[in-house]
């Protein structure tokens, strides 16, 4: 029987002189985590790199304690329109 996929989305900060560097050095970092373990139950678990999904250049030159780089609204309660 095939479990369901759970998947991770990350965002991670990487130096490029280009953007085609940045994506280049983004794939190596997410190849570069790939591994997998037995778990608990005896099964395999396979982590797997799949895409880049977006480049976003931060317009800073130094990044500084405390520069947000990701955020995210969301509803505590679904149900609640």
């Amino acid at each position: 029987m095939l479990k369901p996929e759970l998947c991770e989305e990350s965002i991670r900060i990487l130096r490029g002189s280009s953007p085609e560097e940045a994506q280049a050095r983004a794939s190596e970092v997410g190849r570069s985590a790939e591994h997998e373990y037995c778990n608990a139950s005896g099964e395999t678990v396979r982590w797997r790199f799949v895409t880049v999904l977006e480049i976003q250049d931060l317009g800073v030159e130094e990044l500084v304690d405390g520069v947000e780089v990701y955020s995210r609204l969301f509803k505590d309660n679904p149900q609640a329109g």
